[in-house]
């Protein structure tokens, strides 16, 4: 009996080292969102700014193309009409005096002119590069928080696999067992044993494979279960002499899942492709390839 306990106790340690795992990896994904949020919303802020540049520019050309309609409408208001010959000398003078006047002051302005249609170029190159940025950081950021909505899933799918696996050791024998698989890896096995082999339901722990909780039948994994790759990766689902066949769900650690028919470890048969975008595509798989519709 108490080596039973100890049994129990050492695959409840298991468990809580697992579920904080899956929690660590959680929280460092949602800082990564609240960072890519953080950049974003510094990036909308620059962008106001540069509008309001842009505009204060626009007005600034707007006055410079009032005083030169101005100008010409004084050069023809004080311009020597035909038969007429103007004998006020100061009156010429001081004509003179406010062409060169004017002259300047549309001098300066046409440079400033040229200064500011610079400055709007540079303001234009700028604000795509900030839109651009901006585009990046969305897709990032959406990127980010699919990831984080598929932690999340497997997060869930990971507790319910542990309060499953707690509830069927909980009142029963517990043995423990060290084999290879049929595919040649080490096999830590957690569970009920018949004949001195896995039988009804149990833990497998594969090296460096991740781990199976479900159901065995000699050191196969044969019936339902859920199978928790390293990687992130998790089937859920039948397996046949210790391959996936049967109706199975598979989540990539990437946020695309594939729920459908499998045979002999691939998909095989019917099937629904859900894409990490949310967008989805059911079809026909022969081994592991989507069938092309004709």
């Amino acid at each position: 009996m108490q080596k039973n306990h100890r049994h129990i106790a050492l695959a409840l340690l298991l468990c809580l080292a697992i579920a904080g795992y899956q929690y660590v990896e959680r929280e460092q994904q949602a800082r990564q969102a609240s960072a890519a949020q953080e950049r974003l919303e510094t990036l909308e802020q620059t962008t106001h700014l540069l509008r309001e540049q842009l505009a204060e520019s626009s007005q600034q050309m707007e006055r410079y193309q009032a005083l030169q309609a101005s100008l010409h409408d004084l050069l023809r208001a004080q311009g020597h009409p035909p038969g007429k010959d103007y004998s006020d000398e100061a009156m010429l003078a001081r004509i003179h005096r406010l062409f060169q006047d004017k002259t300047q002051e549309v001098s300066v302005l046409t440079r400033e002119n040229a200064q500011t249609e610079d400055k709007l170029e540079q303001l234009e190159r700028t604000l795509e590069q900030i839109n651009k940025l901006r585009s990046q950081e969305q897709q990032r950021q959406d990127s980010l928080n699919r990831l984080l909505q598929a932690s999340r899933g497997r997060q869930d799918s990971l507790q319910n696999a542990l309060a499953e696996a707690l509830q069927h050791l909980q009142n029963t024998r517990v043995d423990t067992l060290s084999f290879l698989s049929p595919k040649g890896v080490e096999v830590s096995f957690l569970g009920r044993l018949a004949y001195g082999e896995p039988s009804g339901f149990g833990i497998g722990f594969y090296k460096e494979r991740g781990y199976y909780i479900g159901h065995w039948q000699g050191n196969k994994r044969h019936g339902k279960g859920r199978h928790i790759h390293l990687n992130g990766d998790i089937y859920e689902g039948e397996f046949v002499e210790d391959v996936r066949q049967g109706y199975g769900k598979y989540t990539f650690a990437s946020g695309e899942t594939y729920e459908g028919e499998w045979q002999n470890d691939l998909m095989h048969g019917k099937g629904r492709i859900t894409f990490k975008n949310g967008s989805a595509k059911s079809g026909t798989w022969v081994e592991g390839k989507m069938k092309e519709n004709n």
